[in-house]
């Protein structure tokens, strides 16, 4: 399905970077961001409509670009 694909990009990216970018704990802000980022991305697998993601290239630039989120969000908050 769509949404594994699109999901598929920063657990990838989680497994890997685990051992080779270490980041430093915080208050866990992030994570709580970066959870409900997800949450909200599987509400829209439900019930929303498909957007940027109605095509394979549309799916896997969004996976890219919630890779670089959720990236962001972990690495700055």
């Amino acid at each position: 399905s769509r949404t594994n694909t699109l999901l598929s990009g920063p657990m990838l990216f989680g497994m890997l970077a685990s051992k080779h970018l270490p980041m430093a704990l915080s208050d866990g802000f992030g994570l709580w961001l970066c959870l409900g980022l997800i949450v909200a991305l599987e509400a829209n697998a439900l019930f929303g409509k498909l957007g940027p993601m109605a095509s394979v290239k549309g799916v896997i630039h969004c996976s890219i670009a919630l890779t670089a989120a959720i990236w962001a969000i972990l690495a700055f908050l």
